[in-house]
């Protein structure tokens, strides 16, 4: 699935926030030395040096194989199997890259970091039981603690094993309290409000914001005002909802949009992908509540109206439908959009003419 982990500790806020808005906390990979730690081997190094230029110049391919020349002559380098691996991340070899961090570990048993980043592949590749039996090796005493436990907590989630999310959790909160506002915002990405509002409750930050956010998706009205408005950059054009066959891949979804939407809570894209999201899973109210925020907040963009639409067209309400198409014909938009707006009405059985 590669959720990109690694942009999780930025969406949280980590530190002073998993919140720069979450404190940005990179992968460790991001953070390496410009020179491994190898031994002083002229060969390592140069066949190191060519891979990083590599890198530098996107030749992904020619850069593995340099840092593979370089783990010949340096075969026990922590860095150099992290940089290898990060490289066939970049190429989608994702099982290669695993199975070099095993190789590595093998050697070095006791290097948090291979355990880390190997941890982090096992959970981006969905192999939670492998990720949590690795990272809970990781204990408080270690720099990496708060990266594995991100990553332990999260995979939990995604695994659905409330025991084991409240395990983790008692565990981060006894070590470091001041990580209630990380176990909230999780939590209410995955879609945990309830949760996500007892831990909110302990953040040691201002919270009112996120009540607000989590008020509105349980209650309606409108998202409050303090959260800016942004218009969509992207053209939106949903069509009818169809439904979706792979529900892990559309639980993957609400996860991204609901985390993108905490990001974000007022950008008029997220909220109605966030609508049409809630359509699919055939929650009318919800769909309805974001759909009807996005078009409140952008009401002349073409496709989020459009969005709405579709929306009251597939819960029989056509004249809502024919009303928003209607007004889409009688403005000077493109024609892409006016051709959807006539298919709304001729499915609403109305005339064309939008009069």
């Amino acid at each position: 699935m590669l959720r990109q982990l690694s942009m999780i500790m930025v969406w949280l806020g980590f530190g002073c926030a998993c919140a720069p808005s979450l404190v940005d906390m990179p992968s460790p990979l991001s953070q390496s030395a410009s020179t491994p730690p190898v031994r002083a081997d002229a060969s390592s190094i140069a066949y190191f040096t060519q891979a990083e230029r590599f890198v530098v110049q996107k030749r992904f391919q020619d850069a593995a194989d340099s840092y593979r020349l370089a783990l010949v002559h340096d075969p026990y380098s922590v860095e150099l199997h992290l940089r290898l691996a990060s490289t066939l991340g970049k190429l989608n070899q994702w099982f290669s890259a695993v199975e070099t961090l095993e190789r590595a570990l093998v050697a070095r048993p006791q290097s948090r970091q291979l355990q880390l980043e190997l941890g982090r592949l096992y959970v981006e590749l969905d192999d939670f039981s492998s990720a949590e039996k690795l990272l809970k090796k990781i204990g408080p005493e270690d720099l990496e603690f708060k990266h594995a436990w991100i990553l332990r907590f999260e995979s939990a989630l995604w695994a659905n094993r409330p025991e084991l999310i409240q395990e983790i959790r008692n565990l981060v909160l006894h070590e470091l309290p001041e990580m209630a506002c990380v176990v909230a915002r999780l939590l209410e990405d995955h879609g945990e409000d309830a949760a996500a509002r007892a831990d909110y409750a302990r953040c040691p930050e201002p919270t009112d914001l996120d009540l607000l956010r989590i008020g509105f998706r349980e209650n309606g009205g409108k998202l409050s005002e303090r959260f800016q408005t942004y218009e969509p950059e992207e053209k939106l054009n949903q069509p009818t909802l169809r439904p979706v066959s792979d529900l892990n891949k559309l639980n993957r979804r609400g996860v991204e949009l609901r985390r993108a939407h905490r990001q974000r809570p007022g950008d008029c894209h997220v909220l109605s992908k966030l609508g049409h999201w809630y359509g699919q899973k055939n929650n009318t109210v919800h769909s309805m509540r974001y759909l009807k925020e996005a078009q409140r907040r952008c009401p002349t963009n073409p496709a989020i109206v459009l969005s709405l639409a579709w929306a009251y067209w597939s819960q029989g309400q056509k004249q809502e439908a024919l009303k928003l198409s209607r007004w889409i014909l009688t403005q000077d938009f493109e024609a892409q959009y006016c051709n959807e707006a006539l298919k709304v009405i001729e499915l609403s059985d109305g005339p064309k003419d939008g009069n």
